[in-house]
């Protein structure tokens, strides 16, 4: 004796299959897994095209928008410092924030006469905050490297890529229909952080076609010369014919000792 049809027609079997399909995807991250499977066999079979920096993003990123003379506030806030008082006015860890974003920007800061004339040193307060916080992240980013599949990640660090620069062009418009004040130069401030990250993600994301060892190497370097270097610049700062100049140690058991840390 045979075994039973399940499926006495072919509509009965293309039914099933829906209704195993609909459950399979009613399952709690049912769908992220599937697109995750698409993504990994989308890179297996057209391999991963490279992110492009554009030409003025370029350009933007490798400028420097600290003023050597405020060097010193620079590195306090590298190392964490989030405040920073004026004579008229205290900004908070919330103020910088805010200050680092799109427009606009609370009036109680731009209201104050001691903020326009500090302006300068202002600028090196948020570029040492946000250099701050990016080192911290980049311990996040190496963790989830090592936790996610490679397509998972790449397709994770595209996403970043793809936000910031929607980021960048709605800071560039809104820059482009601002007259000059002190509100358009930190749109502007915060347009070159945006450009300065994008920067390091394409060579992140290069870096992951590299060895095992190769994005570690890359984000530790990075951060060796953000933080170590930036301080021996600070260090050199007071006498112009120094700047640049870095403190004498190993640079690469410097770098090696970081990406231990990132691990």
């Amino acid at each position: 004796m045979g075994r039973r049809a399940l499926y006495l027609t072919l509509v009965d079997r293309q039914n099933a299959e829906k209704a195993r399909r609909a459950l399979r995807m009613s399952k709690p991250g049912a769908i992220e897994a599937r697109r995750a499977q698409n993504r990994k066999a989308y890179l297996k079979r057209k391999g991963s095209p490279p992110l492009l920096l554009p030409d003025d993003i370029a350009q933007l990123a490798s400028s420097d928008m600290v003023d050597p003379d405020y060097i010193r506030t620079f590195w306090a806030f590298c190392k964490g410092q989030d405040a920073l008082g004026l004579d008229d006015v205290y900004l908070e860890e919330d103020d910088l924030r805010a200050l680092t974003k799109m427009p606009p920007y609370p009036h109680h800061i731009l209201n104050s006469p001691d903020f326009h004339s500090s302006w300068p040193l202002v600028s090196a307060a948020l570029a040492g905050f946000v250099t701050y916080r990016y080192t911290s992240a980049c311990q996040n980013w190496t963790a989830r490297f090592h936790q996610m599949p490679m397509p998972e990640f790449q397709h994770e660090i595209r996403e970043q890529y793809n936000y910031l620069l929607a980021e960048y062009d709605r800071l560039t418009a809104t820059c482009g229909g601002m007259s000059e004040s002190l509100s358009r130069n930190i749109a502007l401030q915060a347009r070159w952080w945006t450009a300065r990250q994008m920067k390091y993600i394409v060579e992140d994301y290069a870096a992951l076609g590299g060895d095992d060892g190769m994005y570690q190497r890359v984000v530790a370097e990075r951060t060796w010369v953000l933080v170590v270097e930036n301080k021996s610049t600070r260090r050199a700062a007071s006498t112009s014919s120094n700047r640049g100049v870095l403190v004498d140690v190993n640079v690469a058991q410097a770098v090696d000792e970081i990406a231990d840390k990132l691990h």
